[in-house]
């Protein structure tokens, strides 16, 4: 006789705040992200393609959530007396995915760790110039302790005359990390 345990989770969790992005939702399947909506895009975001012929989703169904999420939060603002949370110090790393190799194309991470949703901001930087393209970024994702963290990419080709870094601002605080990459 064979016994099998299953323990399989899935937990799905919408966010709604007063500041862009003003609501994600998180989904996750046994720790994995399979896909996530873009309520910008009014779109689902899958990791793979493949979980799109796996799961089903529609971010319109979803839409309706927002706003009625939406409408308690304002109402729990007013009750509040629009008291905001104290924010904790951020932890953050950078670090390449590969051997870097100069001309050659390479992608650095960024890891965001112990942070309140999404009370951060993330910008790359080459040469002090903010870069919006070639870069990628998961969803964020939750913790056991209240706090998430976010990982962030960045594909670039490495050349001699070029610095990198990577600037993180978390709202809230008056001071910023600022790690330089290569």
């Amino acid at each position: 006789m064979c016994v099998y345990a299953l323990n399989h989770v899935i937990s799905s969790v919408t966010i709604v705040q007063t500041y862009k992005p003003y609501e994600q939702d998180l989904h996750e399947f046994d720790e994995d992200e399979p896909f996530h909506m873009d309520y910008e895009k009014k779109e689902t975001v899958w990791q793979l393609p493949e979980f799109g012929r796996i799961f089903s989703s529609n971010a319109q169904i979803g839409l309706g959530d927002i706003v009625v999420d939406m409408t308690n939060l304002n109402q729990l603002i007013r009750q509040t007396s629009h008291t905001q949370v104290t924010t904790v110090t951020s932890e953050v790393a950078m670090f390449p995915k590969e051997a870097v190799e100069l001309e050659e194309p390479s992608v650095l991470l960024y890891h965001i760790d112990k942070f309140s949703i999404p009370v951060i901001n993330i910008t790359w930087l080459c040469n002090g110039e903010s870069v919006t393209t070639a870069v990628s970024e998961t969803a964020f994702l939750p913790q056991d302790d209240c706090y998430s963290h976010k990982f962030h990419y960045f594909t670039f080709f490495l050349s001699t005359d070029d610095i990198y870094d990577c600037v993180v601002e978390p709202w809230g605080l008056k001071n910023h990390f600022s790690s330089v990459g290569i």
